[in-house]
């Protein structure tokens, strides 16, 4: 149970951790280009 319970941690910390790393990179795409570039599906309802 105790390892179990560590091993599940473990993971979590490491998720939370590449999760961060993602989004600096995202981050820092759109400060290189100096602007925020979205869009969205016009075949989903609500969209078009």
């Amino acid at each position: 149970m105790g390892t179990a319970l560590v091993s599940i941690a473990f993971g979590l910390t490491a998720s939370l951790f590449a999760t961060g790393a993602s989004a600096q990179a995202t981050l820092n795409s759109v400060k290189q280009k100096g602007a925020l570039t979205c869009g969205s599906n016009t075949g989903l309802a609500g969209f078009g």
